[in-house]
């Protein structure tokens, strides 16, 4: 898994992933997001690059979120490929984090002008 922070805004972190969302990837994205909550900014996850995403990726997400909302911040997925687009679909994962397709919703959605 590669995680780059690319820099959209100064109002925001856009996190980048590449490869699987696994058990093995896990860990190093759990303590990437341990960081960027501290940083008090909205999350813009950019999962273009993400070609496999497992229930222990999804539940990382969750917990991502949890200590996010505690800290009255928002998350939003951008252009997942079809397969992880759809594991997030009938997970239910779209009611908590949505996807958006273009990052001008996207900023929309996380407040970001």
């Amino acid at each position: 898994m590669e995680i780059k922070q690319l820099n959209i805004d100064d109002k925001l972190t856009c996190l980048a992933l590449t490869g699987s969302l696994d058990l093995g990837s896990v860990m190093a994205v759990k303590s990437e997001f341990a960081r960027l909550a501290a940083s008090g900014k909205p999350v813009l996850l950019e999962m273009s690059g993400v070609t496999f995403i497992a229930s222990c990726g999804m539940q990382m997400v969750l917990s991502a979120l949890k200590r996010m909302n505690t800290a009255e911040l928002k998350m939003a997925v951008l252009n997942p490929q079809p397969m992880v687009k759809t594991a997030w679909e009938i997970a239910g994962m779209m009611i908590v984090v949505p996807v958006f397709t273009d990052q001008a919703s996207a900023l929309e959605y996380l407040n970001i002008k």
